[in-house]
């Protein structure tokens, strides 16, 4: 919690509605990992979360298929929110005298927007172990 002058902020709604999109959407990947790691249709070998990888970020944006789209467009989106958060708490914290108005006010559309695109990433991320696998593929098709 943040807190001014010794008085913990409260947090408020929108901020709230925030972190359970969040939590939902973790709590919802995480599941869907588990769920394709004892599916044994699915062979240990070929899961996305086992594959070695390059880099961190090269990690978070790919599945089998290189980059995805879902991918890259909850990375952008949650970077964009985070840094405009940020940015809102410290612009807040130097000019706002009440504690309780620190937190930025986040629009019911930027929620919405959030709420869509963690929704489209756990959807799709339904469909990353089922794929066929490209290099496996296209050494059939020679």
């Amino acid at each position: 919690m943040l807190c001014k002058n010794w008085v913990l902020a409260d947090i408020n709604e929108q901020t709230l509605y925030l972190l359970g999109i969040s939590a939902t959407t973790t709590l919802t990947a995480r599941t869907i990992d588990v769920m394709d790691a004892t599916n044994p249709d699915i062979p240990r070998a070929s899961l996305i979360q086992n594959t070695p990888g390059k880099t961190l970020i090269y990690d978070i944006l790919t599945d089998k298929g290189g980059i995805g789209i879902n991918r890259f467009q909850a990375v952008l989106f949650n970077l964009i929110l985070g840094v405009w958060y940020v940015h809102g708490v410290l612009v807040n914290l130097g000019t706002i005298q009440d504690a309780n108005k620190i937190l930025p006010v986040i629009s019911p559309g930027a929620l919405w927007l959030m709420g869509i695109s963690s929704t489209v990433y756990a959807g799709l991320k339904v469909t990353e172990n089922k794929q066929p696998d490209p290099v496996k593929v296209a050494g059939q098709g020679a």
